[in-house]
């Protein structure tokens, strides 16, 4: 085969059985050689993508090679902005998962 040209988190990543996937997201993560962020306004907020971020940075990504596009309420020079500080404010106790159980899992 082919070496994959695109990995797409919610995709890639089984669902219905996340506790089964989660412990491969740093392997996935790893052979990424850059990161591309499409962040709307809640996104640092989300406790599953800043814990995307974070692994991309420790597995060795580049903060170079992440490219932050805003989307829909985001999507000025104002709203970069926002997301930007958000991101630099990161409260992992206030962030919040879709299921509780995951976000005890991250905060445990």
């Amino acid at each position: 085969g082919r070496t994959p040209r695109l990995w797409f988190d919610k995709a890639c990543l089984d669902q219905d059985d996340i506790t089964r996937a989660l412990p491969c997201l740093p392997i996935f993560i790893a052979g990424c050689r850059s990161l591309l962020i499409l962040a709307g306004p809640t996104y640092a907020s989300r406790l599953w993508c800043v814990m995307e971020l974070f692994a991309y940075l420790k597995m060795g990504g580049r903060r170079e090679a992440i490219t932050v596009v805003p989307i829909a309420a985001c999507a000025t020079e104002e709203g970069l902005q926002t997301v930007s500080e958000s991101l630099a404010a990161f409260d992992a106790q206030q962030a919040r998962c879709v299921l509780p159980a995951d976000r005890h899992h991250f905060l445990a």
